[in-house]
């Protein structure tokens, strides 16, 4: 087999990794299925232990080390590009030392930085877009993962407050009505939640807001809000990923 292969770790959550693919498979050139990319998607969600825990206290179990060995067999099934679509995941502590690893260890497969292709997505559909919000976990927000990745292409990151950054934590993590908890449909408890926290980054000035944890798309769905462009973190990454593949199949933007 020698074609281009994408690979995705999926289980992080399970539904994020469906979402990846089903926007690969969405944003791909293609009239039969023969004209579709070959994609390898691993989800193994009951080994993988939880991100967010363990990026705020290293004494919990480790997720690396599982994802470093489904990466293994990614590459074994062929993958030549290879994405995480768990943007909590992208903190150093998780995905810095995956690389590191997958660098030792000599590996073929190119694996792409979710916060980094968002940010050239905004670049390159929006440039007249100079002010930008972002919705994610604590995690998140703590380790900058977007905020950082919007400054190097010149945008003004606009920022959450705490108690906005309960409600959307609520609105992912919450076991009664978070989006992990309740995905199909979403609550209208999470979305609310989600919501209100648009509204704010809207006042505070932004034009944008990426939906920055790979739940959110799932509740919100419109690509405008408040009259607020929604960015999907999900959909730059599948872009990407083709991008790397096969860019000749990359169907253009709407």
């Amino acid at each position: 087999m020698n074609q281009p292969i994408i690979g995705i770790l999926g289980g992080l959550g399970p539904a994020a990794g469906a979402d990846l693919f089903q926007k690969i498979i969405e944003n791909t050139v293609a009239t039969c299925d023969q004209d579709h990319i070959s994609v390898a998607l691993l989800s193994y969600a009951d080994i993988i232990p939880d991100r967010s825990a363990y990026i705020n206290d290293a004494t919990k179990p480790d997720p690396v080390v599982q994802m470093f060995q489904i990466m293994q067999r990614l590459q074994q099934c062929g993958a030549t590009v290879a994405a995480v679509p768990c943007v909590t995941a992208h903190a150093y502590p998780v995905i810095g030392r995956l690389a590191k690893q997958m660098e030792a260890a000599n590996f073929s497969t190119k694996l792409l930085w979710m916060p980094e292709e968002t940010a050239q997505l905004i670049k390159k559909q929006y440039p007249h877009i100079t002010k930008v919000g972002a919705l994610g976990t604590i995690a998140t927000r703590k380790h900058r993962l977007f905020y950082d990745a919007l400054e190097k292409v010149g945008i003004t990151p606009v920022y959450q407050s705490d108690e906005m950054q309960d409600l959307v934590q609520a609105a992912i993590f919450d076991v009664g009505f978070g989006i992990k908890s309740v995905s199909y449909p979403v609550h209208q408890q999470a979305r609310k939640n989600l919501e209100t926290a648009i509204q704010f980054l809207k006042k505070e000035g932004a034009e944008a807001v990426i939906l920055g944890c790979t739940e959110l798309p799932l509740a919100i769905t419109e690509h405008q809000f408040f009259g607020v462009e929604m960015i999907d973190p999900t959909l730059a990454l599948a872009r990407a990923l083709i991008q790397n593949t096969a860019p000749n199949k990359l169907r253009l933007m709407q």
